[in-house]
């Protein structure tokens, strides 16, 4: 039986677990935690975007805890550090999304009924391996009923999300090499800060590459403008020059 306590402080609720996970997992859900962070803001949305904090959703049991991978918590006025989420203080997140590890019978099985204890709008769950009875994608949806149903199960490489209002994209193989989970809208990416400076950077390069090499066609212009003035200088000298040979 767990134990069950009431009337806990708010320091009593764990904030973090030593749990390992592979260098393939941390690349996918840091580098979607980016890009969903960027994607939001750039949406004018006031969204808490958190990854692998402890989300509580019954009060006084510590116990009752999920950690996502990536977690969206829409319309939120709060602090931007937040320790932990308990629902009943913070509010339930819209989404929640699970990369899923070794342990795949936690994310297929146990994590959905407890997202749909929590009351989260959204689950995608993400497989980096596919095969019988796996999926690269998992999409659950809150019904009308309240039921968290599950209304995606495909290995196709693109999924979307509501609550995000855009569609996720499994690369095999990303920019960087490795596979990547990306984000795209109207078949846009969206980019991290750094991709989207690097971007700037490049189009500024451009941009005074595009500069210079007009510079270089109007001094070519003007060179040949100025040659050929010349030569109808030179022409009209000749004629002149004829013309008194002629009248003498």
């Amino acid at each position: 039986m767990e134990p069950h306590h009431t009337n806990l402080p708010s320091w009593a609720y764990p904030a973090e677990d030593d749990v390992p996970e592979s260098l393939l997992h941390l690349t996918l859900r840091t580098l979607l935690w980016q890009l969903v962070r960027r994607h939001l803001a750039a949406q004018g949305a006031g969204a808490l975007v958190g990854s692998e904090q402890f989300i509580y959703w019954e009060r006084d049991n510590t116990y009752r805890c999920v950690a996502p991978d990536l977690y969206v918590l829409l319309g939120w006025q709060g602090e931007a550090d937040v320790r932990v989420i308990r629902t009943w203080e913070e509010g339930v997140p819209d989404l929640a999304i699970e990369i899923v590890s070794d342990d795949h019978h936690k994310d297929y099985v146990t994590g959905p009924s407890r997202y749909a204890r929590i009351g989260v709008r959204e689950l995608i769950v993400i497989d980096p391996t596919t095969g019988p009875e796996r999926h690269r994608f998992q999409v659950y949806r809150r019904a009308g009923s309240g039921d968290l149903i599950r209304v995606v199960a495909t290995d196709a490489s693109r999924t979307s999300s509501e609550v995000l209002g855009c569609d996720l994209v499994w690369q095999d193989v990303g920019p960087e090499g490795g596979p990547r989970v990306r984000l795209a809208i109207d078949g846009d990416w969206v980019l991290t800060e750094a991709e989207h400076e690097r971007a700037q950077k490049e189009a500024e390069r451009a941009q005074k590459e595009a500069e210079r090499a007009q510079k270089e066609a109007e001094r070519a212009q003007k060179e040949a403008a100025w040659a050929r003035a010349r030569e109808l200088e030179a022409e009209n000298e000749r004629l002149r020059a004829q013309l008194r040979r002629t009248d003498d």
